[in-house]
């Protein structure tokens, strides 16, 4: 395959079913650490909405998350969970996807609202690479690197 021919990433049918994603998680706030990510996903679509179902563990702790989202057109989603203050804004151009939203964290006790950036790049039509930075008044706290595989 040329790198002029990745396929087109269409959000809803790639997310459709069972995704598994590993990869790192490296903070970089208050101390650096690098903890390793597994994350399991399962999709249902219904007609112009997406339910996305996350397992989230990163070795230390484990977390459910349910993401809505709803079909605006092929390239433009808006979604919703819990701990996102407001919409997530998600956007398609070609084989990348950007999704960027404010997300609610509790830290040392306390609730913080960071701002994520995550950018899904297909490679082909079970393969993503995904990096997300996560940051707090333009500073850098945490980034992740992982590789998503549609099962």
């Amino acid at each position: 395959m040329s790198l002029n021919k990745f396929p087109n990433f269409y959000f809803d049918k790639y997310f459709e079913g069972k995704v598994i994603a590993q990869g790192h998680l490296i903070q970089n706030f208050p101390r650096k650490i690098i903890k390793n990510l597994d994350v399991n996903f399962q999709g249902k679509v219904f007609k112009n909405r997406i339910i996305i179902k996350e397992d989230y563990k990163d070795g230390i702790k484990k977390e459910k998350r349910t993401w809505e989202f709803e079909k605006i057109t092929k390239t433009k989603y808006v979604g919703i969970e819990e701990n996102v203050i407001g919409n997530i804004d998600v956007k398609i151009n070609k084989n990348l996807l950007k999704m960027r939203y404010i997300f609610r964290l509790i830290f040392k006790g306390k609730e913080i609202h960071v701002k994520i950036e995550d950018d899904m790049y297909l490679l082909n039509n079970r393969e993503v690479i995904n990096s997300t930075r996560v940051s707090k008044l333009g500073i850098k706290l945490a980034e992740t690197f992982l590789l998503y595989k549609k099962i």
